[in-house]
């Protein structure tokens, strides 16, 4: 898990094992990351770059839990060249995954 700093709140990616990361090629690749921001001062905008096969994914589902609404289907989350860029609010679980 890492810290997203001052504004609160970590992360945590998870590849699936036959994924490459490394060029080697993407086919079977899922990907998955939870942001919490449990605690935070405000909304936390946040950047991710995806390296190698990963950066060939044009969007990830989005799931949100946050006081009284738990894993609900937020907006896909589209990524540009590799960049996924999200802000999430205060006090809540975020997971972005191609599954």
């Amino acid at each position: 898990m890492k810290s997203l700093g001052k504004a609160g709140g970590s992360y945590v990616s998870l590849v699936s094992p036959g994924c490459k990361t490394d060029g080697g090629g993407g086919i079977g690749c899922e990907l998955s990351i939870i942001i919490e921001t449990v605690g935070a001062s405000g909304p936390t905008p946040i950047e991710f770059k995806l390296l190698s096969s990963l950066a060939s994914f044009a969007k990830l589902s989005c799931w949100t839990t946050s006081h009284g609404a738990v894993f609900v289907k937020a907006p896909d989350v589209s990524v540009h060249s590799g960049i996924i860029k999200v802000t999430v609010p205060a006090d809540s679980i975020w997971t972005l995954s191609t599954t």
